[in-house]
């Protein structure tokens, strides 16, 4: 009758392989949204013009070979 006391929930492996995915999303989350808001955006320069899907920056006519 020497019938053994069950762990706790916490001292399981389970329980833990099971949170550890969702909580990992969160901190990626926080992490995404932490350097969406604090990096500035970086603007296109003035003199560029898309031709297709190529851009051409700082080009003119000039610039180019005859």
């Amino acid at each position: 009758m020497n019938n053994p006391t069950p762990r706790p929930w916490y001292r399981q492996l389970w329980p833990w392989l099971l949170i550890l995915p969702p909580a990992a999303s969160v901190v990626g989350g926080a992490v995404t949204y932490y350097l969406a808001v604090t990096r500035p955006d970086v603007l296109v320069r003035q003199d560029c013009v898309q031709d297709g899907v190529t851009m051409k920056c700082g080009e003119t006519d000039s610039d180019q070979a005859p």
